[in-house]
């Protein structure tokens, strides 16, 4: 398919245009309903194998965006070099082995997505040093350990933690409360145990809480009523 230079509202066009024929299409087999909506890309790139070493000596770069496609390896040390990078994506791939400790170099960096990879292990304690994080997204891998009790004393200015679908466990620390700008908590389908923590009132900010598919017990603490912004919540088995 060949991808052409087009405006961005006209790729929307064609987008919902594209959408609206496969709703006319009989599909018994429902084969399209996952695969063809409107948030697929039209053109999409399909990069293969390892990360080059050279792309450490981009000392400039702010933004970097490599999700969906097919890079696999491990997450090169080198990646940390990349000082001033605000947004490191990087989900969507097949990237294996752990989370480089190196990453703590980032020290400007906002948002984290290593999501929907092949990545197992303990995340690094040293990224709770990143104090500029906003956003971290480490959904369906293999991560796994527990949250330590201060992670929200050390990262101030998160806004989204997505832990979906990894083998996280141990208790809610009740300190989530100090997550002041919190606006998603996504921990589910992990193995999370004990009671949902009081203090998970404090969120105020809060606008989707998914704590199903876990071990969590005991009853809903009331408190979750003064989160006034919520917009979804998932306690689901």
């Amino acid at each position: 398919m060949v991808c052409l230079t087009i405006s961005l509202k006209n790729l929307t066009t064609d987008q919902l245009a594209l959408v609206q024929f496969k709703d006319r299409i009989m599909d018994p087999e429902n084969v399209l309903a996952n695969s063809w909506k409107a948030s697929t890309s039209v053109c999409k790139n399909h990069f293969f194998g390892h990360l080059p070493e050279e792309l450490g000596h981009l000392h400039r770069l702010r933004i970097v965006k490599l999700s969906f496609n097919d890079l696999n390896g491990e997450i090169p040390p080198w990646v940390g070099s990349l000082h001033r990078v605000k947004m490191l994506e990087m989900g969507s791939n097949n990237f294996t082995g752990t989370i480089p400790q190196t990453l703590v170099n980032m020290s400007n960096l906002e948002i984290l997505n290593l999501g929907f990879n092949q990545l197992f292990g303990h995340v690094p304690s040293s990224i709770l040093n990143i104090s500029s994080l906003k956003e971290i997204d480490f959904r369906d891998n293999s991560l796994s350990g527990s949250l330590v009790d201060d992670f929200c004393v050390q990262l101030p200015n998160l806004e989204s933690l997505r832990l979906y679908g990894n083998e996280f466990s141990g208790c809610i620390p009740s300190s989530i409360g100090k997550c002041n700008n919190l606006q998603i908590l996504d921990l589910k389908a992990n193995e999370f145990s004990g009671v949902i923590p009081i203090n998970i009132g404090n969120l105020t900010q809060l606008k989707g809480l998914y704590l199903d598919d876990n071990n969590l017990e005991g009853e809903i603490p009331e408190e979750v009523g003064n989160l006034l912004n919520l917009e979804e919540l998932d306690f689901k088995t």
